[in-house]
């Protein structure tokens, strides 16, 4: 015990468990002397019943007294069975283990019940390989406590906590823990399971190692535990299965699962050992896929040329087709955010925009997915920036460009309101502006993934979710998301004009609640008072008049809307020169073709989140 570090204070076991262990490491011991020591304490009776009545011992009675397992198991099983059932009950009576350790014990038993399957499957000692997996991890609660800033660094790490231990210390754990078992008379075969727990790779690659049954413990360390020993532990997992074909990790843990239960309360609130490592391995393959160089690759007939953005929900390539050579844009989605709800989005948003034909509405060419399983689709290809990229670049827009790219927008929403659809995410990010066909200052309005349809049966995103980004959301889509039609997004529209001519949008607040209130119970200022610019009075209360809570005072359709901005004094202010000049003296690289992948701040708030901050006179 000299070796030990001096900080670490280690407790010892209950002087039945240490009697215990010292008569049970000959092998001559006396079995029934063993027996009486158990019996004698009723939780270790009760333990090495579960134990052997669980189904690792494949009994086929179920087995009620001591002495009659002695019998069916033979001395060395039952010494060990004993062993076990010692130190679970010494483990669980002693208060070793600080209670912001949380599920460590579980966890400890979890690995030593994956070890003793593992060692069945592979033909080695389960019951040295159960109670090497229960002790390996000894010492790292006390470890923790006597060096708590160091144990904190470490679990932010990517490497392997018994390297980073020898690089720090000059020791690890392993190493540590065997030698304290040593001085309590543990059994040899117990103490090397313990001491190369974390010696996968030496063990794997020498015969002898592996044929003395290291290996199904060293297999368990690589399983999560709360002190994250093993960053890359379910990578190592995969890899094993190639090398070991015998080894199926997976339905392993289905069998920890199956008699987990048996051992007591420690199962209790216990998250299952298939679904956890079910779930890594998932969060690995996505992250892996996530990784792909897709530079240089054929999706479909598109060469992927150039990474032009990317967004919380995937990445956007500039492609160009193999026959045709047209350029176009091609997105990936990211497999971190592939859920049914994303999923039932991406389609939709695919299938509708592809049957938009308005010149101002993003063309989609196709859909699909690679067979790395990776979603996407493909439009058209627009060199040019989103008008939240222009007004932070370049502030306020003047007054008859603003009037240009609404009536633009309008035309893209016109043909989808014609069809049944209602966009419900119109905003600044979602509208791209550029050099189409010669043309400049062409608007098309992108992202159709949250488009309803009126009179539809809703999609599976509907219900308490509220739909769309809270700084251009009406109140209706706010207060009762089902009455929503066209005029909402004629109050998304003059909040994206108000945008366009203030430089700032409708409430500066950043809370989403605050912002959702707001929206549904107090006007903004004008934009001439918020931009302190003076703004013409008819385009003014035009935008103000789209704005208005109550839906039936706001003009009833996109078209009304466009026919009262081409009567605005400044409808013709902008003219197909301007827009060249200013094109021509702004050239931009063409990176926001992104903007739909941004998830809408907010666009997850319940309705019922609400309840308590947002006060509606419904007779309005």
């Amino acid at each position: 015990m000299a070796d030990l570090p001096g900080r670490l204070v280690i407790p010892r076991p209950p002087k039945s468990i240490t009697t215990f262990l010292e008569i049970a490491k000959s092998t001559a011991s006396d079995l029934r002397t063993l027996i009486e020591i158990i019996e004698r304490d009723t939780e270790l009776s009760s333990q090495v019943l579960r134990l052997i009545n669980s189904s690792a011992y494949g009994l086929n009675q179920k087995v009620a007294s001591i002495p009659r397992a002695s019998t069916l198991l033979g001395h060395r099983r039952c010494r060990m069975l004993l062993m076990s059932a010692a130190l679970t009950a010494s483990m669980r009576s002693v208060n070793s283990i600080d209670k912001s350790d949380g599920d460590f014990l579980s966890r400890s038993l979890e690995r030593a019940v994956f070890a003793r399957v593992t060692a069945e499957t592979l033909g080695v000692d389960p019951e040295a390989a159960y109670v090497g997996a229960l002790l390996q991890d000894l010492l790292l609660p006390h470890l923790q406590r006597a060096y708590p800033n160091k144990y904190d660094h470490f679990a932010s790490s990517e490497q392997s906590l018994s390297i980073l231990e020898q690089e720090h210390f000059g020791w690890n754990h392993a190493t540590m823990a065997a030698k304290v078992l040593t001085s309590w008379s543990f059994p040899i075969e117990v103490v090397c399971c313990v001491a190369f727990h974390h010696d996968l790779d030496l063990i794997v690659s020498n015969d002898g190692y592996r044929d003395c049954g290291l290996i199904a413990p060293a297999i368990s360390a690589l399983l999560p535990d709360v002190f994250r020993q093993e960053p890359e532990g379910v990578r190592r997992l995969f890899q094993l299965q190639d090398t070991v074909p015998e080894l199926r990790f997976i339905e392993i843990a289905a069998e920890v699962d199956e008699e987990f239960h048996q051992l007591g309360p420690m199962s209790s609130h216990r998250i299952s050992l298939c679904d956890h490592l079910s779930h890594l391995a998932m969060t690995l393959i996505e992250h892996d896929r996530s990784q792909t160089n897709w530079l240089g690759r054929t999706i479909g007939q598109y060469t992927l040329e150039k990474k032009i953005g990317a967004g919380s929900m995937g990445e956007v390539y500039r492609a160009r087709h193999s026959m045709l050579r047209r350029p176009a844009a091609v997105k990936l989605m990211a497999m971190s955010h592939l859920s049914s709800e994303t999923l039932v989005r991406f389609e939709k948003e695919a299938h509708i925009t592809s049957e938009l034909s308005s010149p101002h509405t993003v063309q989609v060419y196709d859909y699909g997915a690679t067979p790395e399983g990776v979603l996407f689709y493909v439009m058209e290809y627009l060199d040019g920036m989103t008008l939240r990229r222009m007004v932070e670049e370049y502030g306020p827009l003047p007054e008859g460009r603003v009037i240009h790219i609404l009536s633009q927008i309008c035309g893209s929403l016109a043909e989808a309101h014609g069809k049944g659809l209602i966009h419900r995410d119109v905003k600044p990010d979602n509208v791209l502006v550029s050099v189409c066909g010669g043309v400049s200052d062409v608007a098309k309005l992108l992202d159709f993934g949250l488009v309803e349809v009126v009179g539809g049966a809703g999609s599976p995103s509907s219900g308490k979710h509220l739909q769309g980004t809270p700084l251009y959301m009406a109140p209706e889509a706010i207060v009762d998301p089902e009455k929503i039609d066209e005029r909402t997004d004629v109050y998304a529209l003059g909040a994206v004009g108000y945008y366009l001519l203030s430089g700032v949008p409708l409430f500066s607040e950043t809370k989403v609640v605050d912002v959702l209130q707001l929206q549904v119970t107090h006007d903004p200022p004008s934009p001439s008072q918020r931009s302190g610019r003076e703004i013409a009075e008819d385009l003014e209360a035009l935008v103000m008049q789209c704005l208005r809570k109550n839906a039936n005072e706001r003009p009833h359709n996109v078209m009304s809307v466009a026919e009262k901005l081409s009567r605005c004094r400044s409808a013709n202010g902008w003219s197909f020169d301007d827009a060249h000049r200013w094109w021509s003296q702004h050239v931009t690289p063409a990176s926001t073709t992104t903007a739909s992948w941004s998830e809408p701040p907010g666009s997850k708030v319940t309705q019922d989140e609400l309840v308590s901050t947002i006060h509606i006179n419904t007779d309005t």
